[in-house]
This record gives structure tokens, sequence and C-alpha cells, in this order.
């Protein structure tokens, strides 16, 4: 026993845009609600595997096969189409059963293939080669093979939603067996986007003429049987699964638990074996219930996590003035704010989008809190427009909403005009993609490397004039996954170099360099480094305990999600 606890493509019809697009689902707005205790029987001590964590089981036996896991996650997803739909961290954790991603994220942050064999760049980065392995196949017993992948990939470069995330992306060809990836300018960090959502490779034909509520035809551990959209998503053994002997589950199901009180009552009372947990009063409670009793806590501290932040239109008034980001900036006690939401103990002041975990964390500096200079800035603006006001968005989560109440009183006092104005998230979305906000309360960057997070910050990616191909309107769309509408010529520089090069301590440069120039250009106000964590009962195994095809440890947590190939329940 060996068990430790512890370039131009296409013209656009806005038709299109607005028909992917009102199926989006993400991840934003505010952490804190509410939840019961948890409790359970006591049981002897738990060691800890990693600081945080508490009576994680992980081992080295032989696995033992059969069983079903119901997981209980933080929200329903919208579909299961990688190049329509917008998976928030609870959609990415059902498609790691259904799904294989073109590569992964070892322990060490680096990238590995995972259903390929290989991706081997041109020395200029100009051209990646993508190599298969033999015996992959689909759910339906097609052959994962280079018209299959390229075929997926295309689907990513034309889709609305994704094409962006391709930018640099000139063709994409099957050649001799492989996929060749041409660029229109170096692509060093491209092996990282194929960790994302865009590398769940789906079967091309499936892409083509699928429903909104069909399960997908992908090449991932667990075939879906059947989706009943709010209820449930049963997916069963892969007996073909390329990777020998995996999975050791015989089914895996989900059910989307948006409760946070449900969700710790369904695995209380034995209704689910395993649940996401994401705000405060839910990660105190289990992990004391995991030190106390027949439950493990895992926690995702020394991962890449999101930062909950308040994010800036910068290119709608009254934001598009850098001198009102400042003093808005300047009028806001972010520890205030962690304290309203009673959460000093476990989460901490940012200061930008990496924690002090992070290989990318950088201690740069951040405005403080400073209401006297703000309220300057204010009469200044006032001075110089007759008006300094907006509207703050957010989700109605009640916890979130009293804070940022309070955040607005405090502006009033300097003489800003908040109002706030909570909707559901998917509206939220739909309007700050379209450039139909001010401001917003959001949750946002958490990708293993940074530079997936160029989207969000390329000018590029910024919309309206900035729009990087063809489009059949009279005006280029306003449509943005640059969401705050940063147009700085030195962030995009930064970027452009970070696709030059393989060198991670360059990277790292680059990035704290991108991280200054955001708190100069001040399109976000960080408020906190968020926490996620996951809680099971002790007879499920290596929940994030996986390795990746070569043998080499994975990173535990990915966009807040895990593999569950390597999960086994203990009889």
């Amino acid at each position: 026993m060996h068990e430790t606890k512890a370039s131009s493509r296409r013209a656009h019809r806005p038709a299109a845009l607005f028909a992917a697009l009102a199926l989006l689902a993400s991840a934003c707005g505010g952490d804190d609600g509410g939840t019961e205790d948890a409790t359970s029987d006591d049981s002897d001590a738990p060691t800890a595997v990693l600081a945080g964590d508490e009576n994680v089981v992980v081992s080295d036996d032989e696995p033992q096969y059969g069983g079903r896991l119901v997981y209980g996650l933080m929200a329903e997803a919208d579909g299961w189409n990688p190049t329509l739909s917008r998976w928030s961290p609870p959609a990415l954790q059902a498609a790691q059963a259904m799904f294989d991603t073109i590569t992964v994220i070892d322990a060490e942050g680096e990238w590995q293939p995972n259903v390929v064999q290989d991706l081997e760049s041109s020395d200029d980065f100009m051209t990646w080669t993508i190599t298969l392995r033999d015996g992959v196949t689909f759910h339906d017993g097609q052959p994962l093979d280079a018209e299959a992948l390229a075929g997926h990939l295309n689907f990513i470069r034309e889709s609305p939603l994704t094409e962006l995330t391709l930018e640099p992306v000139e063709s994409i060809e099957p050649v001799d067996g492989d996929v060749v990836v041409t660029m229109n300018q170096p692509w060093a960090t491209f092996p990282y986007a194929m960790s994302t959502q865009i590398g769940h490779v789906a079967h091309p034909d499936w892409l083509a003429n699928h429903g909104p509520d069909d399960v997908p035809n992908a090449t991932g551990p667990f075939v879906p049987v059947s989706w009943q959209k709010d209820v449930r998503l049963l997916a069963e053994r892969n007996d073909n699964y390329w990777r020998e002997g995996m999975p050791y589950l015989s089914e895996i199901e989900f059910r989307p638990l948006p409760n946070d009180a449900e969700r710790s009552r369904a695995l209380r009372q034995g209704e689910v074996a395993i649940i996401q947990l994401s705000d405060a009063p839910e990660l105190r409670a289990w992990r004391e219930a995991a030190r106390t009793g027949p439950y493990q806590f895992i926690d995702s501290h020394e991962m890449e996590m999101p930062e909950q932040l308040i994010m800036m239109n910068t290119s709608q008034p009254p934001f598009d003035n850098q001198d009102a980001r400042l003093a808005l900036t300047l009028a806001t006690d972010r520890q205030q704010f962690l304290e309203l939401i009673d959460a000093t103990d476990l989460y901490e002041v940012a200061n930008g989008p990496w924690g002090p975990n992070s290989p990318w964390y950088t201690d740069v500096d951040f405005p403080d809190y400073d209401p006297e200079r703000a309220a300057e800035l204010v009469e200044e603006i006032k001075a110089e427009t007759g008006d300094f006001s907006f509207v703050l968005r957010t989700t109605p989560t009640p916890g979130a909403t009293r804070a940022t109440n309070a955040l607005i009183e405090a502006w009033q006092e300097v003489g800003i005009d908040a109002t706030l104005d909570t909707k559901p998230q998917s509206d939220l979305i739909f309007d700050v993609l379209f450039n139909d906000y001010q401001a917003a309360l959001w949750r946002q960057f958490d990708f293993a490397h940074p530079a997936n997070e160029e989207v969000w910050w390329s000018p590029r990616s910024s919309g309206g004039e900035f729009y990087p191909f063809e489009y059949d309107t009279p005006e280029p769309p306003d449509f943005a996954l640059n969401f705050a509408r940063i147009r700085d010529e030195q962030i995009g520089d930064l970027l452009l170099e970070v696709r030059s090069t393989d060198d991670r301590d360059e990277h790292r440069r680059l990035f704290g360099e991108v991280n200054e120039r955001l708190n100069e250009y001040l399109p976000y106000i960080w408020l906190y480094h968020t926490r996620d964590a996951i809680t099971a009962r002790t007879d499920v195994v290596n929940v994030a305990n996986w390795t990746t095809p070569d043998g080499e440890p994975g990173m535990r947590f990915s966009q807040g999600t895990h593999p569950v190939a390597q999960i086994w329940l203990r009889g």
C-alpha cells in the first residue's frame, strides 16, 4: 500500500456573430456567496501533500477498475462545440472527460504533446508541423488523421467566436500524414494555445452538422451517452481509448448545481462524490471538514487562478480618459473590499494578473488608495467635461453586490456618480463583447502560460478600427475579445516579442513589462487573487494526480480543471 493523504480570411455577417455569441457562458462576476458548514464523522488527522491541501488521497497502487463518479459542477455548459461555445471552468471540467487536447501543461508549466505525437517548429517559428499518433480514434470509430485534425483547426479559424485566437495563422493543411500550420508572423508559443478550449479536438463532420444539444464526437477517455441540459451529462468508459489501460472508471456523470449550499448538501448526503468550490464560506467549511472527516480538500493556491477586478472600457466615456481611470483606481479601497466579502484569510490584494505563487509574478507598483488625490482629479475632469458618471455592471451575486455597493458609496464621496446594474451572466458577457458597457466587475486571467492571455490585451483584438479581418458591414464590428479595448502600442509590441521566442526567461521579462504597462494604462483595478478548490470523498483516488502521455507529472489544475482518466474509486 503506497498511499499518501496529502490575416484576412473571410467576410463576416453580423447574424453569424450574434448566432455564435448568443451561446456564450463564462466565469465572470463576484466570488462571494453563502454555503452551509460542512460536517462529517471524525477520522485520523490527515497529512497535507501541499500547503493548503487537506487529506488529499494520492496512490501509486494498482488502480481499481469500475464504478460511477458523480461530479457536482458550479454551472452548466452552453454546448459542446469548442468553436462556438464559451466554456467556463465547469464546462471545461466536463470537457476533460469527452475531449483530448492537442497539448497539455506539465507540472513545470511547460507544454507537452497529448493526443498528437509531437509539434515541431521551423527555426523562425513561421511553420509548425504536427505529427499524429497511431491508433487514436474518435468515439464513432473514425481515425484522428491529418485531414480530421486540420479540419478541426480550420473550423477554429473560421468561427466568429474563436478566429481571433488563431489570428497569426495563414494556413492549416494536411501534408503527407502530418498537419502543417503556416504563420503570417512568428508564433513560438503556438503549442500553449493548443492546451486551451480551441485545442479540444472534435471531428470536423460533427462540427459541421451537430445540433445545439448534441454530445460531441471527440477522442476523449469517456464516450458521452446523454445530456439533459441543467440536469446531467452521462458518459461511459471509452474501451478504445488510445492511452493503454485508461480510463479506470466505468462511468462519469456531471451534474450542474449552481447553488453553493445545494452543491455542498449533495456531497454530504452522498448524491455526488466530488464538487467544485470557489466562494469563501465553502472554502473554509470544506477545508475544516477534510481535517476531521472522510473528505479531501485540493487547493489551487499554487496554480494559476483568475483575478477579481474592475474592468474599465477604455473606448467609452468616461474611461476613455486615463485621468478618469486613475481617479477611480485611487478612490477604490481594495483591502476594504476583501474585508467586506469576509475573505482576508483566503485572498490577498492583487497588483497584476499573476499571484505571488506564479512563476510569472512581478513585484510591480499599482496606485494605492488615495481618496484625496482622487477627489482632486474628479474636480479637474468635471471642470473639463461637466460630468463624471458611469454604470458598473455585475452579476447578481449577493456577497459581491454588498461589497460593490460599498465601493460605489466610497466613489460618491469623491464626486464620482456610479450606478450598479446587475444582470444575468450571459447578458453581461454579450454587452462586454459588443462594447455596450462602461465598467464591469470581472474575473479573468488563469492560463498556465500568459501567452494565452494575449488576445485579451492585444490592440488587434480590440475591435472597431483595429478589427484585423474583412467585414461586409459599413463599419468594422465592435466585437472584441480584448474586452477593455486596450489600444496601447507598447503592449502590442511586447506581445509580438513574446511570439518571436520560446525562451521562458525572456517571456518572464516581457510579461513583467506588460504588467508594468497595464498598471500605467489602467484598464483594470486589480482587487484580489481568487482561489478555487475541489473537495471529494476519500474513496476518490488521484483526483489531480495525473501524468502526461510521456509519463511526466501534469499540472494539477489548469484553467481551474483537471483530467479525469486517471481517477479511480477505492472499494
